[in-house]
């Protein structure tokens, strides 16, 4: 006596459905009559994967160009001056920030390591913001990250 079970396997590729057959002292899987394919026509299904490996290849390019740009800089500056811009009416409205990158000849300074990778660095910079006056103080010690960005980043 065989006995017949459910559909167990679909060939998604053809579409070809098998169902296990059990009897004899065996088990196997047997294709059933009829078949419908279940996914897409082959066409289409190659069309997918040459889709997905451009895809894939954009992936990559979006990845490695993102890599690139993530690329750091950073400097170890001293604050050496900060200058105060007043309106007519003596209230502060910017500050003007001057910073040099450290500098040391000292044995075992930390400072000496930055010295030798940025020997010299000067940067000046007009803060606006009421909120960010009095951060930076003559004397300070601060890093500054330069990183890659696009154009229109915020």
């Amino acid at each position: 006596m065989k006995v017949y079970g459910d559909v167990e396997r679909v060939n998604l590729a053809t579409g070809e459905r098998f169902r296990r057959v059990s009897g004899d002292g065996e088990s196997r899987l047997v294709s059933c009559c009829d078949h419908t394919r279940l996914g897409p026509g082959i066409e289409r299904e190659r069309e997918m994967e040459n889709n997905a490996a451009d895809s894939v290849g954009s992936l990559v390019r979006e990845l490695q160009r993102r890599d690139a740009m993530s690329a750091a800089l950073r400097l170890k500056m001293s604050v050496n001056s900060v200058k105060i811009v007043a309106d007519t009416n003596g209230d502060k409205t910017q500050e003007e920030i001057g910073l040099n990158a450290v500098y040391s000849n000292e044995e075992g300074s930390a400072n000496k390591q930055w010295s030798k990778w940025t020997p010299a660095a000067s940067l000046t910079m007009t803060i606006s913001n009421p909120q960010a006056f009095g951060k930076l103080l003559p004397g300070q010690f601060v890093f500054v990250d330069l990183t890659p960005c696009d154009k229109d980043s915020i």
